[in-house]
């Protein structure tokens, strides 16, 4: 088991309201995984522009799958990503177990842990290699809308990946 620490400060969400515009954290198998078919991550975490399957709008969202291509579950934290928030997490990673457990402090507050989640690929941790790539994605539908154009900004700070304690 390891854990992976970060702080997150969103500086921009301008427009971020059409689907599919997202923001994902993930850990992956490959560095070049948006190519790749099929989920080949172990934890995700992701702000979402709509409402979507249990978790809302512009919250932070934890998947947590069920280790079989296809099958998992939106976990809404109750979080709102906004912006000049910094948001500090903590991913306690259980490779073997399948199964992961975030926490998010809030702007320097306590830390609110979540329940473990499970890993969203079918393969094994050594098939993946154990996931070795941190992993930011965002998409964001349309680049102009009569002037106004969509932004995702961020800044990420003090990023480490320890062994578990």
């Amino acid at each position: 088991p390891y854990l992976v620490s970060m702080d997150m400060r969103i500086d921009e969400l301008r427009g971020f309201d059409k689907s599919p515009d997202q923001f994902i954290i993930c850990n992956n198998a490959w560095p070049e995984a948006e190519l790749k078919g099929g989920p080949a991550s172990g934890w995700h975490i992701r702000i979402d522009s709509e409402d979507g399957r249990r978790s809302k709008a512009r919250h932070w969202t934890f998947i947590s799958g069920s280790g079989t291509k296809g099958k998992e579950t939106r976990i809404d934290s109750g979080i709102p990503a906004r912006e000049g928030t910094v948001y500090s997490f903590r991913v306690l990673v259980d490779p073997e177990g399948r199964r992961w457990t975030p926490s998010i402090a809030v702007d320097g507050g306590p830390f609110k842990q979540f329940d473990p989640m499970g890993v969203r690929t079918s393969q094994s941790p050594q098939e993946c290699g154990y996931w070795p790539y941190l992993y930011f994605y965002w998409i964001l539908a349309d680049g102009n809308r009569g002037g106004e154009v969509e932004r995702l900004g961020f800044s990420v700070d003090s990023i480490k990946i320890s062994a578990a304690q």
